[in-house]
């Protein structure tokens, strides 16, 4: 297509033609994966520092039996977790096979919900407007686009033919993508109605799942696919190559199926002329809990309203537990059990309510669209459409209003914003809290303030469909009751808690981005990334404008992170390394990165520690002096000044370590010839033995991390290529780069370099000279 117009610049064309050729992942039974089980060490350790409340420190006896009391707790609650992680296991995958054979069989609401949710991604300027399923068969009425979608600088005809083009392909793509998420449905209908105010219908063709097997997606055109594949063809080519009106020509089904698109883009363009003046008006904040991350095949558990006024101030407020006819999802994170909900109302007992409460208001939300993307699975599952909502996200916002985060989650901007939020993962509460976040910004005096003000009067102009209230009461979550024992953290969850989202945004990325990354660090909450949640996120990576190389980067950066925050107390566990790859491979990254990630984490935590040492003094007499990064273990004497030497260690920069192994620096005792395991080990590696007032003195003057990396063969060349041959100063970002890469730090293409890359390359050149210097 492009080629044949002589285009000099097809690469928006090709993306506008070819959508048909995107790969979309095939639909699959989904397997339930157990809760992860706390570390027990961590478990012990709570119950220990409990049990050994008031136990004298020489009661050898006491403190010996509230250990073993420790043991026996710890024993029990782990045992009562697995019992519990394996019952909701068995729960969620009793749901997932339901849900799976419901799909399969062609169940219609199961259907429609889940073809619905993927077709809300859809780009704007080819929305699926109408879906039915009828036993193995389904129709779907699309909207075309105006040329306005098209790129400037065209020809009338030239504009024609891509237009043309363009509707074919999206519509193939459509239908491909209905054939792989419904693996039951055998035959699609598409119908394409214009989308003006003349709206005919100009594209009519049905297509067999035993014809997509023999098509070349890859290289075939989508004029080449509708003419030798589809069939019921009804298209009528004018002269200039544009799509011609085919009412005329539709069968019975296909002229209902027009019917209905036309009326759909008939109520679009009167939206956008005039509304209907009807409902109230303000905002609604509105917060779901869900069984999952994919609108597609998880549902809403949980919905809580607060209306505000224009100003924000809370004027009424509603919220109802969800039958979701299926798993409730990880208890873990939203404390919903099976037994909650067995008796609450299924969302269409309570869509009628629901709408009552949203018409005519801006809806708002914290990362809003993961919000509104339930809404509109579940009002498809009910057989309604949510219509084109006005809304107000304050996470995107909070960029604006709250500078300077390092992470926007709900809790840290109510924190920076002096919000109170009392119960995280409760849907009131967390709507609460949004609505208070709402009411500072609106408040701020911010420049953004006062567009957001007016946004009520443009919602009230969304006309919402008419749907009867249900008799049904609502059911509000019962009031929380605090866990007995309070669940240790796991490795991955804890490395979490303080990641700078921020700072793993790849560049020119979308501002949607950083919304999918908090995404991404709530789904791995508690440690664990399970293949589905990762393709709800990949979902959701599409929807947020994400491309693959953003969210490859993204992902790289985000496990980069985590090394970082890994690596922080010097040494990394095998629970962090073990959840780190689990993470990486899910994330699609080789597990081989992972190390190489910590070796760049270990190396910038190095370079950290290392600015500003102090020189040794004049007639230093300790012989090696320590280094930042050096491995340490401490064996014998008195408990309370080990202890202290342990912290003054670490605080030092130096690595504490359980065991001596051949690359331990120092084992500190006071005994000469120790006897203990680690002592006999330092003798087999030859390890250095220091008293414990030595070790203290030696502390003061720890000395910067060994150079472990050298500047690039073609540094001198590069410096003075740039007219600058003197170690220490940094040359072209070129060089810098290519020097990053090849001692294992990660950078990308463009971008500005990190700080920390640029310190360490800086610390090398200046290690360099100095050498130089001394030959």
């Amino acid at each position: 297509m492009e080629d044949h117009l002589g285009l000099t610049d097809p690469a928006v064309i090709k993306r506008l033609t070819r959508a048909h050729r995107e790969d979309f992942a095939s639909a699959r039974p989904r397997i339930a994966v157990p809760a992860p089980l706390p570390d027990r060490q961590s478990v012990y350790r709570h119950y220990e520092q409990h049990a050994l409340q008031g136990v004298r420190f020489f009661d050898r006896a006491g403190r010996a039996r509230a250990r073993q009391t420790a043991a026996d707790y710890t024993d029990q609650w782990i045992a009562l977790q697995q019992v519990e992680s394996e019952a909701q296991r068995a729960a969620q995958q009793a749901g997932f096979d339901d849900q799976w054979r419901r799909l399969a069989s062609n169940d219609q609401d199961t259907v429609l919900g889940v073809l619905a949710s993927a077709f809300d991604g859809v780009p704007a300027y080819v929305p699926v407007a109408i879906m039915h399923v009828d036993d193995d068969r389904t129709t779907l009425a699309l909207v075309a686009a105006t040329d306005s979608a098209l790129p400037a600088g065209l020809t009338g005809v030239q504009r024609a033919q891509v237009h043309t083009a363009m509707v074919k392909s999206h519509s193939l793509a459509a239908v491909r993508q209905t054939f792989a998420l419904a693996p039951g449905i055998q035959s699609v209908r598409a119908v394409v109605v214009r989308n003006d105010l003349r709206r005919p219908c100009i594209l009519a063709f049905s297509l067999a799942r035993a014809a997509i097997e023999h098509i070349r997606w890859d290289t075939a055109d989508a004029d080449e696919i509708i003419e030798a594949w589809a069939s019921h063809v009804c298209l009528r080519p004018e002269p200039h190559g544009e799509l011609g009106a085919i009412d005329d020509l539709l069968d019975e089904e296909s002229a209902e199926l027009a019917r209905d698109a036309q009326n759909e883009v008939a109520q679009r363009l009167a939206r956008q002329t005039a509304g209907d003046g009807h409902g109230a008006s303000g905002f609604a904040v509105i917060d779901v809990e869900t069984s999952g991350l994919s609108p597609e095949y998880d549902r809403v558990i949980e919905v809580a309203v607060v209306a505000t006024d224009s100003n924000g101030n809370v004027v009424d407020e509603w919220t109802t537990l969800v039958n979701p006819e299926g798993p409730v999802g990880k208890t873990s994170l939203h404390r919903i059990t099976a037994a909650d909900v067995a008796d609450a109302p299924r969302f269409t007992d309570i869509v009628g309510e629901l709408t009552l409460r949203l018409a005519g208001r801006v809806i708002v939300g914290h990362n809003v669209q993961f919000d509104l993307r339930f809404l509109h699975a579940e009002f498809a599952r009910a057989r309604l459409r949510l219509p084109h909502l006005v809304s107000l996200c304050t996470y995107r916002e909070s960029h604006d209003y709250l500078p300077g985060l390092q992470r926007r989650r709900l809790p840290d901007c109510c924190h920076a914003a002096g919000v109170v939020l009392t119960d995280a993962h409760a849907a009131l509460e967390d709507a609460r809290a949004t609505a208070g976040l709402l009411r500072i910004y609106l408040g701020s005096g911010h420049r953004r303030a006062a567009e957001h003000r007016r946004l009520p009067a443009q919602a009230a102009q969304v006309p919402w469909p008419q749907i009867p209230q249900s008799a049904v009461v609502a059911k509000p979550r019962p009031p929380a009751v605090p866990p007995p024992i309070p669940a240790p953290a796991g490795a991955l969850a804890a490395l979490l808690e303080d990641l700078p989202v921020a700072d793993v945004l790849p560049d020119g990325a979308p501002p949607s981005a950083a919304g999918y990354l908090e995404l991404l660090a709530e789904a791995l909450d508690d440690g664990v990334l399970t293949e589905d949640e990762a393709a709800a996120l990949a979902d959701h990576a599409r929807f947020a404008g994400l491309s693959r190389t953003d969210v490859d980067a993204a992902h790289e950066g985000f496990v980069l992170a985590l090394a970082r925050q890994a690596v922080a107390d010097g040494r990394v566990t095998m629970d962090e390394r073990r959840e780190l790859n689990n993470a990486a491979a899910v994330l699609g990254l080789p597990v081989s990165m992972v190390k190489r990630l910590l070796s760049a984490a270990d190396a910038e935590w190095l370079a950290q520690l290392s600015r500003d040492r102090r020189p040794l003094p004049p007639g230093w007499t300790y012989g090696e002096p320590l280094r930042v990064g050096d491995k340490v273990a401490f064996t014998g004497g008195e408990p309370n000044r080990r202890e202290r030497l342990e912290i003054a260690a670490q605080a030092a920069g130096l690595r504490v370590m359980n065991n001596v192994s051949r690359l331990t620096a120092v084992l500190v005792t006071p005994e000469a010839r120790p006897e203990s395991r680690k002592g006999e080990a330092a003798g087999q590696h030859g390890t250095r033995i220091l008293r414990p007032g030595v070790f203290e003195q030696m502390l003061a003057y720890v000395q910067p991390a060994a150079l472990t990396v050298a500047p690039p063969e073609d540094q001198t060349a590069a410096a003075k290529a740039v007219g600058r041959d003197v170690p220490g100063i940094p040359a072209s970002p070129a060089v810098m780069r290519a020097w990053a890469r090849q001692n294992g730090y990660v950078v990308g293409p463009r971008g500005r370099l990190p700080q920390e890359v640029q310190a360490a390359y800086q610390a090398a050149l200046d290690q360099a000279g100095i050498a130089e210097a001394a030959r």
